[in-house]
């Protein structure tokens, strides 16, 4: 008789998901990898507000992590280009030593990268720590990145832009309405994050949408007052600059919109690429990010941050802040990398 092979299954509101028992580091966990939030975010659904996933017939196959969102990564020898647009998924981990006569507090991720690279997947951000402790579950999600996350048309509305932060929100939703099937507790839901992830969740406590689906923050070398997030820059220049980059001929005369139209047709490796768009090597850091945007419908931010914290305009949550080890390593060697060049 051949091998019987069992899975950790869940059946939540989106949907049954089947997992992937995992050794560990010292103790045993359930995996529940690459489970879709959104629509893949591609056709006429880049550059656009993500869509809540459909669902799936049967059981969705969580047994492996789905692909980085496309991103050439700065960070990286040779800023290796990597992954896919089709990559709004989110993973779940909760303990196989867990007693499953309480609920668990969960704790959910979002990774740094200076909204350009790295991923929630587990070869960069995997559980095996926490889930020693095996008190609490852990969710990481991923979230679309540089052109495609962060690009504005400006004012117009046209791209609206912070689609980034938006498919965020909606993996928290998803994970406020679901995580209860697994175990989790969707009354002690922490937010968590590092860099421009901390930078993120501060923006999440600024936003009354997003902050119902959490209670407590962990703000890990930045927060959204952070002065290299530039909220109110030129973001139509920006805008047109990116159609000169991938290529379309009439980038300075077209309309806003007839170059949306444009730019959801060019091949996603010719945007990934935003070279022209650093003045020196990691400056600004945030080339692409946030924007505060107009009072439409679906809006993350409408207004100055600095302005609502100020004003105390914001949900008031339990915060953990700190920093990391090494904390500005990277942007230090950047730095003198800069100088080494400017001095030839």
């Amino acid at each position: 008789m051949g091998t019987i092979v069992s899975y950790p299954e869940v059946c939540a509101n989106a949907g049954c998901i089947r997992g992937k028992y995992e050794s560990g580091r010292i103790k045993p966990y359930e995996a529940f990898y690459g489970i879709p939030f959104a629509e893949p975010p591609v056709g006429k659904l880049r550059l656009e507000n993500p869509v809540p996933y459909s669902g799936w017939q049967g059981y969705w196959d969580a047994t492996y992590p789905r692909e980085d969102c496309l991103q050439k990564n700065y960070f990286l020898p040779n800023a290796p280009i990597k992954g896919s647009e089709d990559c709004l998924y989110l993973n779940v981990y909760r303990p196989s030593t867990w007693s499953r006569k309480k609920k668990l507090p969960v704790l959910v991720y979002i990774h740094g990268g200076a909204y350009l690279g790295f991923s929630g997947n587990p070869d960069q951000f995997g559980p095996e720590y926490l889930m020693d402790n095996g008190e609490v579950f852990l969710v990481t999600i991923t979230y679309r990145l540089g052109v495609f996350g962060f690009l504005s048309s400006g004012g117009d509305g046209v791209v609206k832009g912070n689609f980034g932060l938006k498919d965020q929100q909606l993996a928290l939703e998803w994970i406020f309405n679901n995580i209860e099937s697994f175990g989790g507790d969707s009354g002690a839901i922490t937010l968590s994050g590092q860099s421009v992830g901390a930078v993120s969740c501060n923006l999440h406590m600024l936003n009354s949408k997003s902050s119902a689906y959490f209670h407590r923050v962990i703000l890990l070398s930045d927060t959204a007052l952070t002065p290299h997030i530039r909220y109110t820059q030129d973001f139509a220049t920006q805008y047109r600059m990116v159609a000169k980059i991938a290529g379309i001929v009439d980038w300075e005369t077209a309309s806003t919109s007839d170059l949306a139209y444009q730019l959801k047709r060019v091949d996603g490796l010719s945007l990934v690429s935003i070279d022209e768009l650093f003045v020196f090597l990691f400056t600004p850091t945030v080339p692409l990010g946030p924007c505060i945007e107009g009072d439409w419908d679906g809006a993350f931010l409408t207004e100055s941050p600095y302005v609502l914290w100020a004003e105390g305009r914001f949900s008031q949550k339990p915060i953990f802040a700190g920093h990391v080890k090494d904390e500005g390593a990277i942007r230090n060697q950047s730095m003198n990398l800069t100088t080494q060049n400017l001095h030839r």
